[in-house]
């Protein structure tokens, strides 16, 4: 029997789902792949606690809009390949992805230091490479998103050398890159813990790209105009650096927006139907997913209204297990390692918002589909798995093993 959540649990766990973990503690009953079962027998009761106290406005009972919300401060991007871009001008970057760093990334000192406040990282991209992207093609794409949930990335003075290989974050629904407090920490650990370990803000990068806004969490799907930006901030970051390849690492929606944006092609969202142009496969080395919903998510069964569990662009997990999840995301699962050359996820049963042990019609939800290896993070929850990150990141990229 499908157990149903009253809608001011739901509404508080859909806006901070994906992003900023709840109280709850994990419920592990998954359903299973039944022959005899016609309709979703999973127990989407998550526990009463999940009340998303988090000190984020994202815990009210509020009501959002259906249709999907295009990102704030946008401009209508092409959806052709980017431009081919001068990366002459960039020196000291390579695909060399073992540079001077240790695999062996998990020291107990640098695993304290993973979470550790510490001053004010910057909030916005270097005007060095705001310079480059406004001289290159790349103005109208706001990446810098400043008031919007910000950014980071770039060389500080033109000639900078870029000492390891360059990683691109990208974050989950209401998340932004830069943290702003509670539950939505941005990627600010994880940039901490790198450049203790010898990456520079010239290696590691990061654009909001949605409206990090927890009441429009509702609204998010995989939307042409996020895709877009993405596609294109990825393409900009390898140009600029003058990298081979770029790493990718991802956290929660993140993860399936990323997939989607380097495999391209088309699809449809809200506007209609939209073809991304070729895959980015070729310029991504690694591609690291965290808690990502590559099966839909479970809490779709007890509130399938919203934009974000359409059963076309959103994370509808599927009625059954022969249905399959939505069209979106049964098209990125029909092909494996479209990502990059290297393909791994970071997963936790314990992660609350993945819910029912991350398992959804007897697959793991944040297992990527034909992955090299998932990273075990058991015991950790959604949010805090990101934090906690750095290492797990540093040894999938040097490594290429979990």
């Amino acid at each position: 029997m499908i157990r149903f959540l009253a809608p001011s649990r739901l509404t508080a766990l859909l806006a901070l789902s994906l992003v900023a973990g709840c109280s709850s503690g994990a419920v592990t009953n998954a359903p299973t792949d039944d022959a005899n079962a016609d309709t979703a027998t999973q127990d989407t009761d998550t526990n009463a606690d999940a009340n998303a106290e988090t000190g984020a406005d994202a815990t009210s009972d509020t009501s959002t809009s259906t249709d999907a919300t295009s990102p704030d401060g946008a401009e209508a991007a092409s959806s052709d390949a980017p431009p081919a871009g001068d990366a002459s001008d960039a020196s000291g970057a390579s695909g060399d992805v073992g540079g001077d760093a240790k695999g062996d990334a998990g020291a107990d000192a640098a695993t304290d230091a993973v979470v550790d406040a510490g001053p004010p990282l910057p909030g916005v991209l270097t005007t060095d490479f705001q310079t480059w992207l406004s001289a290159h093609g790349y103005a109208a794409d706001d990446f810098a998103r400043t008031g919007t949930g910000g950014s980071f990335g770039g060389r500080a003075a033109a000639g900078d050398a870029v000492p390891k290989i360059p990683i691109v974050f990208v974050h989950g629904n209401s998340d932004a890159a830069i943290g702003r407090g509670g539950q939505l920490t941005g990627w600010d650990a994880p940039r901490r813990y790198l450049l203790s370990r010898g990456w520079t803000d010239a290696a590691l990068y990061a654009t909001t790209w949605g409206p990090a806004d927890p009441t429009k969490a509702n609204d998010q799907t995989h939307d042409r105009a996020y895709l877009t930006r993405l596609r294109r901030f990825i393409s900009a970051v390898q140009q600029y650096t003058g990298a081979a390849k770029v790493v990718v690492v991802t956290h929660s929606m993140g993860t399936t927006l990323a997939r989607k944006a380097i495999e391209g092609g088309a699809g449809t969202d809200a506007t209609g139907a939209y073809a991304l142009g070729a895959p980015l496969t070729s310029i991504v080395d690694t591609f690291v997913g965290i808690a990502g919903a590559n099966q839909g998510l479970v809490y779709c069964y007890s509130t399938p209204d919203p934009a974000t569990c359409s059963k076309v662009y959103g994370f509808w997990p599927g009625a059954t297990a022969s249905e399959g999840p939505s069209t979106v995301l049964s098209a990125m699962n029909a092909t494996s390692h479209d990502e990059a050359a290297h393909v791994f996820s970071y997963c936790s049963k314990d992660d609350e918002i993945l819910g029912l042990g991350g398992v959804v019609w007897g697959k793991s939800t944040c297992s990527i589909p034909g992955e090299d290896a998932a990273a075990n993070g058991d015991g950790l929850q959604h949010v805090p798995l990101k934090d906690q990150s750095g290492p797990t990141i540093e040894k999938l990229i040097t490594t290429h093993a979990p």
